[in-house]
């Protein structure tokens, strides 16, 4: 079993705004992303295919997988309540530390810890690896960085040392004996 993690093209924000399950446009340079994601993903017709219900997700399925997939609500990005599309400046640097310190298990206001988003990841990847089927996951850096610290054993708090690009892949190879991370962000 083959499943290819990628994560959404670039998004049209200043950099400093959260933006967890805020749904954003897509930048202006998503065309030429997506045909470099094209070229990356072979025999996507013997795939199925599942989404983050966000549209920045959703259009780049649809582009690569002719509308013929599945959304999933457990792809979201982390969810950060009150700080949802507000800049880092709103939020306060003292709010974040708080924050921050414990992310792993502190919730933002209103919204969920990173432990409650790798709960809801990891229940759809029990449920997906039982199909035995060549896969593709659009999501988010969050979600992805959390099912690669399920499959390689790191701790939760760990798993931002891992860069996942915008557009990004990851390919994960699954056999009776063995799972293994081929490449990450290529």
């Amino acid at each position: 079993m083959e499943v290819y993690l990628v994560r959404h093209t670039r998004v049209r924000l200043p950099k400093n705004i959260c933006y967890g399950q805020t749904d954003v446009d897509l930048a202006e340079s998503f065309e030429n992303e997506y045909i470099e994601i094209e070229k990356k993903i072979p025999g996507r017709a013997n795939m199925v295919c599942f989404s983050s219900p966000l549209t920045r997700c959703k259009i780049l399925a649809s582009k690569l997988f002719e509308n013929n997939f599945q959304t999933d609500v457990r792809l979201m990005e982390l969810y950060f309540g009150s700080w949802e599309n507000k800049t880092w400046d709103e939020i306060g640097k003292d709010s974040f530390d708080l924050w921050h310190a414990d992310f792993v298990n502190n919730p933002t206001p209103n919204g969920e810890s990173y432990r409650q988003l790798f709960k809801r990841v990891i229940s759809f990847w029990e449920e997906l690896v039982v199909s035995k089927k060549n896969t593709t996951i659009i999501s988010h850096g969050g979600v992805i960085r959390a099912l690669l610290s399920f499959i390689l054993g790191l701790p939760l708090e760990n798993s931002f040392r891992l860069n996942i690009d915008y557009g990004g892949i990851t390919k994960v190879i699954l056999n009776d004996k063995l799972i293994q991370v081929e490449y990450i962000n290529k």
